[in-house]
């Protein structure tokens, strides 16, 4: 639903600024229309506003974790590197469950 909503209002934005700059735009002598120009504006620069906030936080998380993942694939081959005849075949991170409660 995020993509969706993302590539919607960015296109409508694009095409607006595009017949803007191509000279669609109300004549000076019409102010209820520049008043519709602004509000539409206005709108379309809160969409994009509302769609960049959720993407910068899922970048930020994407990035955190990809740092996490290039530390411990570097920690892990420099101990491999002094393990003669260790091989690595696969590793995982396991997330644990956030509640004080002990399995028995």
């Amino acid at each position: 639903m995020l993509l969706f909503l993302t590539n919607m209002v960015s296109i409508v934005a694009a095409g607006g600024l595009t017949f803007f700059l191509l000279g669609f735009r109300p004549e000076p002598d019409q102010p209820s229309r520049t008043v519709i120009l602004r509000r539409g504006i206005q709108s379309v620069a809160v969409l994009l506003l509302l769609v960049t906030i959720p993407l910068g936080v899922l970048t930020s998380q994407s990035l955190r974790e990809l740092r996490l993942h290039q530390t411990i694939e570097s920690a892990l081959h420099a101990e491999l590197a002094q393990m003669p005849g260790a091989e690595l075949v696969r590793w995982e991170i396991a997330e644990e469950d956030d509640d004080d409660t002990l399995d028995p």
